[in-house]
C-alpha cells in the first residue's frame, strides 16, 4: 500500500523516543491512517485504521535485525509526515485482522491491521 502524507493522521510514539526506548517497547508503534486511504474494505470502521507494527520481543528469531527494520519503518513515517519524502509502500499482514467476505474480496474485520515489516517477509 501506497501513503502519502495527507493519508496519515499520527504516527506514535512520536520523534521524540530514542532508539534504546524503541527497542525496549519490542518495536511497535502505530500509525493512524484515513479510511479513505485504506486499500481494503473496512465496513465497521468510521474515518481511520489503526496501522500496528507487532512486537519483536525477547526469544524472536533474528530479533536485532527485525527490530533495525521495525525503527528504519518508523522514522520513515516520521519522515512522511514532516514532507521529508512524499510517499512510503508498505505491506498489510493478512493476519489476524483481514478474511475474505461472501465476495471473496478481502476485508477488514475491526479498525486495526498489522503492519509486516521487511525483515518479516524476506
Amino acid at each position: 500500500m501506497r501513503l502519502a502524507a495527507a493519508d496519515v493522521v499520527s504516527v506514535e510514539p512520536g520523534t521524540s523516543v530514542s532508539r534504546a526506548a524503541f527497542d525496549q517497547d519490542w518495536g511497535q508503534f502505530e500509525v493512524l491512517v484515513r479510511k479513505s486511504a485504506f486499500p481494503i474494505s473496512a465496513p465497521n470502521c468510521r474515518s481511520t485504521i489503526i496501522l500496528r507494527m507487532p512486537a519483536a520481543g525477547p526469544g524472536t528469531h533474528d530479533r536485532s535485525k527485525r527490530l533495525d527494520a521495525r525503527w528504519e519503518q518508523f522514522r520513515a513515517f516520521h519522515q512522511l509526515i514532516d514532507g521529508t519524502i512524499d510517499h512510503l509502500d508498505v505491506s498489510l499482514a493478512r493476519q489476524p485482522y483481514m478474511a475474505v467476505g461472501n465476495d471473496g474480496k478481502l476485508a477488514l474485520q475491526y479498525c486495526n491491521a498489522f503492519l509486516a515489516s521487511p525483515s518479516d517477509t524476506g
